[in-house]
């Protein structure tokens, strides 16, 4: 009788090694390097990574990205160190630029006052990329409210060290319109318009 076929296996990853178990550590103390005051606390409330708990680095990426997610930083990492009582983890953050103005480029019909309007109560503030997004909205439902159904803002916003922020705008200027004649049944007919309408 034949040798009975080998028992299926694992799938396992693309080079054929088991995927380890994450290495959980104790972390001794948690810091906010590049942030002081109220943006620390920003830090501090975002991450789960707590002295006295475990972590992993997946963890650790994780409150990456939910510091990220306040919108107050362009930048962020974690840098853990060996410490007697377990790992010091230190969140290395750079702040937005305080917030002075707010531009667009490509517009006609938005006006520089307006611009303002709508983003002057985060002027003098720090830079949070949420609250931009929903000055954002404000802008394009003002252009809607107005008729203008093809103007927007496209595009991520350019901001500037200096606290500047430029907008690129798209109004959607319609350049030929062309008229069609339809018969009572819906079918294409012969027609004539003066050019003024």
């Amino acid at each position: 009788p034949g040798t009975p076929p080998p028992p299926p296996t694992a799938p396992t990853s693309e080079d054929s090694t088991p995927q380890a178990p994450e290495r959980q550590v104790l972390v001794s103390e948690v810091l906010v390097q590049g942030a002081e005051g109220e943006l620390a606390d920003k830090v501090y409330e975002a991450i789960s990574t707590r002295p006295g708990q475990s972590t992993t680095r997946s963890q650790l990426q994780v409150d990456i990205n939910a510091i990220f997610a306040t919108g107050y930083f362009s930048a962020v990492r974690a840098e853990p160190s060996d410490t007697p009582l377990g790992v010091r983890v230190t969140f290395v953050v750079q702040a937005n630029p305080v917030l002075k103005s707010v531009q667009a480029a490509g517009n006609q019909i938005l006006t520089q006052e307006k611009l303002t309007e709508i983003f002057q109560p985060q002027f003098g503030k720090t830079l949070n990329l949420r609250d931009l997004q929903s000055g954002i909205k404000e802008v394009n439902k003002y252009y809607q409210d107005k008729g203008y159904v093809l103007g927007q803002v496209v595009g991520s916003p350019q901001v500037d060290p200096d606290g500047t922020v430029t907008l690129q705008v798209a109004e959607g200027v319609i350049e030929n319109i062309d008229v069609r004649y339809k018969s009572k049944d819906g079918e294409p007919a012969k027609g004539r318009t003066r050019k003024f309408i």
